[in-house]
C-alpha cells in the first residue's frame, strides 16, 4: 500500500514539472531498495540472528541494557531466576540451561511469531547465573542481510 502511495507521489512530482534533487533521488532509491522483495532462507535468518545476538551480548552489561535495546529496536531481558514474567519459551529455555552440563552450554535462536528469540546462558563453574533473552524482529534481520 505504501509502495503505491510512494509511486503515486513520484508520478505527481514528475507530472507537475518538478524535479528531484540528488538527495531526494538517493532517498527514493534507498526506500525502493528496502521495499524490494528478498529471498532468504530460514538458515540465513537464523545465522544472521545468531551473529546479531552475539554482537548484542558482547556490547551488553546490565547498566546499558535499555539504551542498547532502544538503539537497536530489540527487547532485552536478563533472567537470573525462573519468574512468572518470562514467556513460555523463555521458561523452557531457562530450565533447559539450568539442567545442561556446563561444557554443553550454547547460545540459541528460536523462531517466534514475528521475532527471533536469541538466548545466551551465563554460567559459572557450577551453576547457571542467568540467561540473556533478546527478541530481534525478523524484519530487522532480513533487512540486515
Amino acid at each position: 500500500m505504501r509502495g503505491i502511495l510512494l509511486f503515486g507521489l513520484f508520478l505527481t512530482l514528475i507530472s507537475c514539472g518538478g524535479s528531484l534533487s540528488d538527495e531526494q533521488r538517493r532517498a527514493l532509491k534507498k526506500e525502493m531498495e528496502t521495499r524490494a522483495i528478498k529471498r532468504v532462507s530460514d538458515d540465513q535468518i537464523f545465522e544472521k540472528a545468531l551473529a546479531m545476538g552475539r554482537d548484542y551480548v558482547r556490547a551488553l552489561d546490565k547498566n546499558n541494557q535499555d539504551s542498547l535495546a532502544k538503539a537497536n529496536g530489540v527487547t532485552i531481558l536478563f533472567a537470573d531466576t525462573l519468574s512468572s514474567t518470562l514467556s513460555v519459551e523463555q521458561k523452557e529455555l531457562f530450565e533447559a540451561y539450568n539442567y545442561t552440563p556446563e561444557e554443553d552450554v550454547q547460545d540459541n535462536v528460536q523462531k517466534l511469531k514475528d521475532t527471533i528469540l536469541y538466548s545466551y546462558p551465563v554460567k559459572d563453574t557450577a551453576s547457571l547465573k542467568g540467561v540473556w533473552f533478546i527478541n530481534i524482529p525478523t524484519k530487522k534481520i532480513v533487512l540486515a542481510l
